[in-house]
């Protein structure tokens, strides 16, 4: 597994042959594709920057869930370019979350993981948050809301 998701696998998560399903090297450039319809969860990860964090740095400044994937990042998509545009124009502004200026400014490689079976979706995108917390201390920077299970 990469470097970036080395806290994954001390955590046991996904031992087997796939431990990750696809991956955009960047998603600004991205043919979104080849990306199935399916649930799963993501990781959003800085193609150049370290994030600091309680416990050590980390490239990763997101992880998200979808129950359609390939949707989902083509809003992510959408919302880093309207974000510059917005930003750009003084005319009715529009804000973003922080996440797109991180993605936008820093590079944002994605890797996804389907869900298997009838697992939700939430639980999953649960699961890569506990296991980030553990390990760093916080959850990833453009990460807005606690939203997983202690």
């Amino acid at each position: 597994m990469k470097s970036e998701l080395r806290f994954l696998t001390t955590a046991g998560f996904r031992s087997n042959k796939n431990d990750v399903d696809y991956v955009i090297p960047n998603l600004m450039d991205a043919d979104l594709s080849d990306i199935e319809e399916r649930s799963g969860a993501y990781i959003i990860v800085s193609q150049e920057q370290y994030f600091p964090y309680p416990s050590g740095e980390s490239k990763i400044m997101y992880i998200g869930e979808s129950k359609n994937l390939k949707q989902r990042l083509q809003r992510h998509l959408k919302n880093i370019k309207k974000s510059n545009e917005d930003c750009n124009t003084q005319r009715n502004p529009q804000y973003y979350p922080s996440r797109y200026n991180y993605m936008k400014s820093f590079g944002a490689k994605v890797y996804c993981f389907y869900t298997a079976g009838t697992q939700p979706s939430k639980n999953l995108e649960s699961k890569l948050i506990e296991l980030f917390a553990r390990r760093y201390g916080a959850i990833p920077v453009g990460n807005g809301a606690r939203s997983f299970r202690c």
